[in-house]
């Protein structure tokens, strides 16, 4: 398989259209090929130091901003709190549903694309590359409601059977489950990798939703090797090019909210609300600047496996039947 042709061709498409990066970036935004970068978390310990210098001084109280602010919180009645509680759940069902219908475009966009730019060459607008992944839109939500749903039970299940075995071994049983979790990890890449063949199939041959399933477990079957070093290849690409996206976030997050914490310091918790603010916002914008990054790697990493079908289920030309000679003598017909 030519594995330094497909990378290289991925990236020449890559360059070329730019519209892509557009429906990478939506597509990153809503999980991606691999899902989302994780991204790393920081826990800032704050010292108190007493005024007196006493080593065993009693801990200074908040100061009166703060006090007031929780005060404030502990006299909220119980039925409002679960009012709060029903409002989070309709935005997260909310927000489920907008990433559902984003990624039914985005993921079909971006395949019909890539698809397309290799198979003319010509470059495409954003309009262009829409059109040819919207008549999919339907297709790949009910792909993503059934690998979903699929994954929900699965998960459920596992948690069932994890904790009924912990209260009924008082824990001394998950210690057997070690070994399968570690089995669980080249199982599930194995099935990303599955899924990942049968979007495609649903994508580049036109497929209805559940022959798609079919079609990418018989593409699979017939290219394991092939289809297991392509993506252990991409993977290893986006774990790289992830963990620079991540120093990079990390350059980017130190100079920033440094000064931050050390000005919410020296205020001693006055205007804890304008500096929570102040904070929300430098974060919403380093994680724009993060998704950017991670939707042009998604780009390349799509055009990549395009390329890599094409590869699965090119068959070669069928010789054409050689034309008998005009002063032939006509075969004698059967009796």
């Amino acid at each position: 398989m030519p594995y330094q042709e497909i990378l290289s061709r991925a990236w020449q498409i890559f360059k070329r259209q730019r519209a892509l990066w557009l429906f990478g970036f939506l597509s990153a935004c809503t999980g991606g090929t691999y899902g989302r970068i994780a991204f790393p978390g920081f826990n800032f310990q704050i010292p108190s130091f007493p005024h007196d210098g006493a080593a065993g001084a009693p801990p200074q109280p908040l100061p009166p901003d703060a006090e007031r602010w929780l005060s404030k919180l502990s006299t909220i009645p119980p039925h409002v709190w679960l009012l709060i509680g029903l409002g989070l759940l309709v935005l997260l069902l909310a927000w489920a549903v907008i990433v559902l219908l984003v990624r039914g475009i985005a993921d079909p966009s971006l395949i019909r694309g890539a698809l397309r730019s290799a198979d003319s060459g010509q470059t495409l607008t954003v309009a262009e590359t829409f059109a040819e992944g919207k008549r999919f839109f339907w297709r790949a939500v009910g792909f993503y409601l059934l690998v979903g749903g699929g994954a929900a039970v699965l998960a459920f299940m596992v948690f069932a059977v994890g904790t009924s075995i912990a209260l009924f071994t008082l824990g001394l049983g998950l210690l057997c489950l070690l070994p399968l979790l570690l089995l669980a990890i080249p199982f599930t890449w194995l099935v990303e990798l599955y899924l990942e063949i049968t979007l495609l199939a649903l994508a580049v041959e036109d497929l209805p939703l559940l022959n798609a399933f079919s079609r990418g477990w018989e593409v699979l079957k017939s290219n394991f090797w092939n289809a297991v070093l392509m993506g252990l290849l991409l993977t290893v690409i986006h774990w790289g090019v992830g963990l620079a996206i991540g120093i990079i976030f990390v350059i980017l997050a130190v100079p920033t909210f440094g000064p931050l914490i050390g000005f919410g310091i020296a205020l001693q918790g006055h205007d804890l609300a304008l500096l929570m603010i102040i904070g929300f916002l430098f974060l919403a914008a380093l994680l724009l600047i993060v998704a950017a990054l991670d939707g042009l790697l998604q780009t390349y990493l799509q055009s990549a496996w395009v390329l890599a079908y094409r590869h699965f289920t090119a068959q070669p030309p069928e010789p054409e039947s050689a034309a008998p000679p005009a002063d032939a003598a006509p075969a004698p017909e059967a009796p």
